[in-house]
């Protein structure tokens, strides 16, 4: 039997022996039909495919998606009830809240100028983690598998931190922008043409990679540097192999210049870290954790307070949050001024999910994204829906952070950070950026690293009382 696998009997027990095998499948070909949209996007961008294509083929992707799931729970729809026999308390709570925000996103198109918006947005975002929540839960190894989806993060952070690096290093920059200090830049190999989106006034450029955007490629660099640490902990890569990927990924991520990426990163690994401190050490570091998140809460507060109130300067007619704070927010301010307005013309209940771009931003000319989740639902789903959406995080962290408390397999353990991290990362990277209220790989991640960690087969009783449920009986080979 190899290393971490479930016994047979255990799955004959549970009738699953097949079903959790698909499920993982499932789980495996979701995420890797959903990496593609960085390769379409990118394709647009380099004017390879039109718009109505890009369009037809992200839509064929989600489409995919919602096919893979269906088929999979009309098969197992008779072994639910036998899937469902573990403790499921906090999985179940978890998925109720995530419904939760599912339904309350949905009916804000009751109140919102733009119905039809609403209702598209709430079900690209919300339908595939809901139901990938629940193929999840028939998955008999989901450690296994939560192996597996690391492993193809780290492929394609690795490979597009080669990919962009390599054009910087010998390619060529095309002198007609494509935009405001945006170039193309390529190499080219008789009929065929490798290239990225490079931003900045050259010779000094941020890098991109395939993912157009340079912060894109720092949250992709981010994550698979996490994961790196992650299947090294647990021997699922040779160290050498580690030590490589995780120095190509570290310097497309310093070559991205993104200081939100760097952040990002920097709290994961804090994040991750902190699982195995000593209790001593665990109570400082918990602290430092909670300030954290306190000094983001105070400075998403005083920003929309400066928004909403500026302080001008007679010196140049700028206002004290332009003069302060518009160069390290990129023109962050900019947009989270009329935002903010919006927040405080409708407060309880906002203008409906997933329209702030079309309602707010675009009227006034402004093309871009809020560039803060938090921000962005405020003003779409007003306190009630943070409220909610606060809730679905917190309730995710207050598990985790009683099973950090707790002692644990050292596989478990490495889970719970990896998962853990993960979460936190994206909680606190939003405040800055957009990534989790839109459609894509991350925003899948990030319910998918809350529902591994929750599965009972993680967490669950038998894992606490040490019975074999998918974990390693050898801490030398981990599902390899």
């Amino acid at each position: 039997m190899i290393s971490g696998e479930t016994p047979l009997s255990r799955e004959r027990g549970y009738g699953l022996e097949k079903i959790g095998a698909i499920s993982r499948y499932v789980v495996f070909g979701t995420f890797l039909v959903s990496v593609s949209a960085f390769f379409i996007a990118f394709l647009r961008e380099i004017h390879i495919l039109s718009e109505f294509v890009h369009f037809l083929l992200l839509t064929t992707v989600f489409a995919m998606q919602l096919i893979f799931f269906a088929m999979f729970i009309f098969v197992a729809r008779e072994n639910l009830k036998k899937a469902s026999k573990n403790n499921i308390a906090p999985y179940f709570l978890l998925l109720f809240l995530v419904y939760a925000a599912f339904l309350f996103s949905l009916f804000s198109f009751v109140w919102s100028d733009y119905p039809a918006l609403v209702i598209k947005k709430s079900i690209t975002i919300f339908v595939p983690v809901i139901l990938l929540s629940i193929v999840m839960l028939f998955d008999d190894n989901p450690i296994k598998t939560f192996n597996h989806i690391s492993l193809i993060f780290v492929i394609m952070s690795s490979f597009s931190s080669v990919y962009g690096v390599m054009i910087l290093l010998i390619g060529k920059i095309n002198p007609a922008p494509l935009g405001v200090n945006i170039y193309e830049q390529y190499i080219a190999l008789d009929i065929l043409k490798v290239s990225q989106i490079v931003y900045g006034t050259p010779p000094f450029v941020r890098i991109s990679s395939f993912l157009v955007n340079p912060n894109k490629l720092a949250v992709l660099n981010s994550v698979g540097i996490v994961l790196t640490i992650y299947l090294l902990r647990i021997n699922y890569i040779k160290k050498s192999t580690g030590a490589f990927l995780l120095f190509v990924q570290a310097v497309s991520l310093l070559l991205t210049f993104s200081r939100g990426g760097i952040l990002f990163v920097a709290l994961m690994l804090f994040a991750y870290f902190l699982w195995f401190a000593k209790k001593s050490i665990l109570q400082v570091a918990g602290l430092l954790l909670a300030g954290v998140l306190l000094a983001f809460f105070l400075l998403e507060i005083y920003l929309v307070y400066q928004s909403a109130h500026p302080t001008y300067l007679h010196t140049d007619g700028q206002s004290f949050l332009e003069r302060r704070l518009s160069l390290g927010l990129n023109g962050r301010d900019r947009i989270w001024r009329p935002v903010v307005e919006q927040i405080a013309q409708a407060p309880l209940f906002g203008i409906g999910f997933g329209t702030a771009t079309e309602a707010i931003l675009r009227p006034l000319g402004m093309e871009y994204t809020v560039h803060s989740s938090h921000l962005q639902i405020l003003a779409e789903l007003g306190i009630a829906g943070y409220a909610l959406f606060l809730l679905v995080f917190f309730t995710f962290g207050w598990f985790a952070l009683r099973a950090m408390q707790r002692p644990s397999d050292l596989v478990i353990r490495n889970v719970g950070a990896a998962t853990f991290s993960l979460v936190f990362g994206f909680f606190v990277h939003d405040f800055l950026e957009s990534v989790i209220v839109l459609w894509g790989p991350f925003t899948l991640l990030t319910g998918y690293a809350m529902f591994t960690f929750l599965h009972p087969r993680v967490i669950g009783e038998f894992v606490r009382k040490g019975e074999m449920r998918g974990i390693p009986a050898s801490e030398d080979s981990v599902y390899t």
